[in-house]
């Protein structure tokens, strides 16, 4: 069994337009959307609070590091920097990196350049890091 799994994922959230719109700005399909006041989790009894859009990287077990991940996405981003800016006044942009490791091995390495890349871009980022317990323990 890998002992890890990434993935990173390019998000627009917060905005007032449908997802369909974020979709035609940047000419990218998202992997998932939602929208504001969608039902969802367990028998619907939850309500999304926002418009949500994201674009999601492959997963892999090959790179325990993030950087495989952010150069694929920084990559499609910086070649629509100008269709960033179009996007609806308001939305929220960033990226996400997402390792699911089995304790203790949690960590997020970011080279400098690529850190660098995502100020440029005007970015948030965000960690959101699954540390999970062997069943062998």
């Amino acid at each position: 069994m890998s002992d890890h799994q990434t993935y990173a994922y390019f998000y627009a959230r917060d905005f007032e337009c449908s997802p369909e719109s974020i979709s035609k700005v940047l000419e990218i399909e998202p992997t998932h959307f939602w929208c504001k006041g969608e039902r969802w989790g367990p028998n619907n009894i939850r309500e999304r609070k926002e418009n949500f859009w994201s674009y999601r990287t492959s997963e892999s077990s090959d790179d325990y590091y993030t950087n495989v991940h952010f150069k694929e996405l920084l990559g499609l981003l910086e070649s629509r920097k100008d269709k960033l800016a179009q996007l609806p006044i308001g939305a929220r942009i960033g990226i996400t990196y997402v390792p699911t490791c089995y304790y203790p091995n949690v960590a997020v390495i970011l080279e400098k350049e690529l850190l660098q890349r995502v100020v440029a871009l005007g970015l948030a980022l965000d960690f959101d890091i699954y540390s999970l317990v062997s069943s062998d323990e």
